[in-house]
This record gives C-alpha cells, sequence and structure tokens, in this order.
C-alpha cells in the first residue's frame, strides 16, 4: 500500500495525485459505483485523467488507506458497501492523563467517543508522543484530536508526516494546524462583565491551577481592566489540581471573621465567587449556606459548567459546549480523512446560564 497523502500536503507537489484522489472520492461516497462490479480499470482511470499509471496507483492507495476501497487479485478494485465502509478511530493525543481528567477534556473525549461509537468505531487515548508511536498505531487512525500541552512543533509535524488530518485545541501555547478554539478567556470576560454591570466590584477565582484556568484569569483580569478597577478587586485562590483545598481556601475567604468583620482581605470580603468548574462552585454554595450567608443577597456565585456533565440545579455560569465539539471534531476528521480535505477552524461556543446564585451586589458593598 502506498503511504498516505496528508490532507495538507504542497499541492504543487501532489496536484495530480490530489485531483485523481478527490474525484474518486466523492463518486465513490455519491455512490456511482457498485459494490458488485469493480471500478474502471488503472489503464481506464489514466486515460480519464491524463496521468501516469504511477499516479492513479497511488491514489487509489490512498483511497484503499482511507477504507473506501479494496483490491481482489486477478478481479479488480472495489467499493465498500456503505453499511460495510469500515470507520477508523480516531485518536486523542494526551501527553500527561491527568488532563484527561480536566472537565472540559473529559467531555470531547465524551462527545468524540459517543460519534465513533454510532459509527461501529472508538477512541484511542495516546500518552506518548507520535515518533514513539508503533508502527501499527497511525495505519489505524484517521486522524487525531491535540491536546497541545506538552505537544511541541515537531510532535504536529510528526502526525503530518504520517498522512493524519488533526485538530489542535487552541491555547496561548501552541496552535499550529487547525484548531478547535476553546474561548475559555472570551466565555471569562463575558461572565465578568455581567457581574460588574450587577454592581459587584470584588471578586474570588477559585481555580485547580491548570492552564485552563489561567486563560479564564485572563479574560476575568481584562472585563476588571475594562471597568479601571485595580488589580485588587480580584482575589486568586488555588484549591488544587482536584480541589482538595477548597475547604481551607473558603475558610480563608468566608471565614467567621470575615462575614462578621467583612473584610477577608485588604480589599474587603468579596461579593461574587467565580469557580473554574461546577464541583467548586458547589462547594462554594454549600459552605456560604453553612457559614450563614444567603446566596445571592449577601454573596453571589457563578461557575464555568460543561454540557456534558450533570448540571446542578439553580447554579448560575457560562456553559461551554464541550461535548459537542468533541462529538464534531471526530466527524470533521473522519471526512477529512476520507476526503482527503484539510480541517477548518472553529470553536466552543459558551452561553449564559441563569440560575438562582448570581444576583446583585450587596447595597453596602456597592456603596
Amino acid at each position: 500500500m502506498s503511504r498516505p497523502l496528508p490532507p495538507n500536503s504542497d499541492p504543487g507537489r501532489h496536484t495530480a495525485r490530489q485531483n485523481v484522489a478527490a474525484n474518486l472520492t466523492r463518486e465513490i461516497l455519491a455512490g456511482n459505483y457498485s459494490a458488485a462490479q469493480p471500478m474502471p480499470s488503472e489503464h481506464q482511470l489514466c486515460q480519464r485523467f491524463g496521468v501516469s499509471r504511477v499516479t492513479v496507483r497511488l491514489a487509489l492507495g490512498d483511497l484503499q488507506n482511507r477504507g473506501l476501497i479494496y483490491r481482489r487479485h486477478g478481479k479488480g478494485t472495489f467499493v465498500y458497501p456503505p453499511s460495510h465502509m469500515p470507520v477508523k478511530p480516531v485518536g486523542m493525543l494526551v501527553l500527561g492523563l491527568e488532563m484527561a481528567a480536566w472537565q472540559e477534556i473529559s467531555c470531547i473525549m465524551k462527545g468524540a467517543f459517543a460519534h465513533l461509537h454510532s459509527r461501529g468505531s472508538h477512541l484511542m487515548v495516546l500518552g506518548s508522543a507520535p515518533k514513539s508511536w508503533t508502527s501499527e498505531v497511525a495505519p489505524g487512525l484517521s486522524g487525531v484530536i491535540v491536546v497541545p500541552l506538552g505537544v511541541g512543533a515537531e510532535d504536529l509535524a510528526n502526525i503530518r508526516q504520517r498522512g493524519l488530518p488533526y485538530v489542535i485545541f487552541a491555547t496561548s501555547s501552541l496552535t499550529s494546524g487547525p484548531s478547535l478554539r476553546l474561548n475559555l478567556q472570551q466565555s471569562a470576560e463575558e461572565l465578568t462583565r455581567r457581574m460588574l454591570a450587577l454592581g459587584h466590584r470584588r471578586f474570588a477565582l477559585l481555580t485547580t491551577a491548570n492552564p485552563l484556568d489561567e486563560m479564564r484569569r485572563d479574560g476575568i483580569r481584562a472585563a476588571l481592566a475594562s471597568a479601571s478597577l485595580p488589580a485588587g478587586a480580584l482575589i486568586e485562590a488555588s484549591c488544587g489540581p482536584r480541589g482538595d483545598a477548597a475547604d481551607e481556601v473558603l475558610d480563608q475567604l468566608l471565614g467567621a471573621s470575615a462575614v462578621r468583620d467583612g473584610a477577608a482581605s485588604p480589599a474587603g470580603r468579596p461579593t461574587a465567587i467565580i469557580a473554574s468548574n461546577q464541583s467548586l462552585g458547589l462547594h462554594a454554595w454549600t459552605t456560604a449556606q453553612v457559614k450563614g450567608l444567603r446566596v445571592p443577597q449577601e454573596l453571589s456565585i457563578a461557575a464555568f459548567l460543561v454540557d456534558g456533565a450533570q448540571k446542578v440545579r439553580g447554579l448560575s455560569g457560562m456553559l461551554g459546549n464541550f461535548t459537542a465539539c468533541g462529538n464534531e471534531a471526530a466527524a470533521r476528521l473522519g471526512r477529512a480523512f476520507l476526503e482527503g480535505i484539510p480541517v477548518e477552524d472553529w470553536g466552543v461556543g459558551h452561553s449564559p446560564v441563569e440560575g438562582s446564585t448570581l444576583g446583585p451586589a450587596p447595597i453596602t458593598a456597592v456603596a
């Protein structure tokens, strides 16, 4: 079998091969060829496209690698029936399996798995650099979803050399190639502007200290800066990678002395808490109630939510459609692999969740 041609290959070098493969792919997917009859011979294809037999063989090799055709010795080349057309797994490159536990990543994985499972395939988690993959890995994939943390330009070049389409999560560190924009900074800025419009001027951000939280923090800071608020208007508090320090952090923010004196920090006790995930938002809500704080009359709470998690009724915040984007990522990679076309950029959508934990700032705080 010929080496697969990457979807983003140099068009000047591979125009003829790509043209033959693209035309035949469209015709196969349109049902122009019967699964019971052989396709036109190599000689016929050479005459039709005006290319050499080598070019035709390379193009047919690309279609065979994509799972569109198969060859029977002495019989010719045949297309797979639509119901039997194999769907190769999609790989998800995650160099650091702890990242798979992040709510955004786990929901994208969930969405990709759901799409592939519905097509009789599966998602393969890849925890090692592409250069260390065994010879069986790349030929068994239709594409790769790349979590960029820990991934370098060499890794992406290796994926391209293997002829695999890929999509990479757009972060501030590495955005080379087709990207899925997470839009975390934008959603955080929008949420903060909503809270500023409600009169809040003192905020606390609860995080798990991962790079995605840093993007949200930057969005919050941008909104505060646009409102001419000082850096001290935001208290950043890490609750640990798994949120284990949340009780201690919330005691410092909302402890008895803070409630009584109204001063958990020189800037004053925050009137609004922003949690980087649903779990921390629920924890803050429960802790506030235990400490006798009325939510949202005395303390507003909002969290960044994901569409693949069980919802906490009443928790306000911003909802990201990460599961839907995981489904879309697997679908786009499948199309790119079959049709030999590049993956186009797109982004995660975020929408406000109007719960019961977000309200106007206390009058004393506004005054």
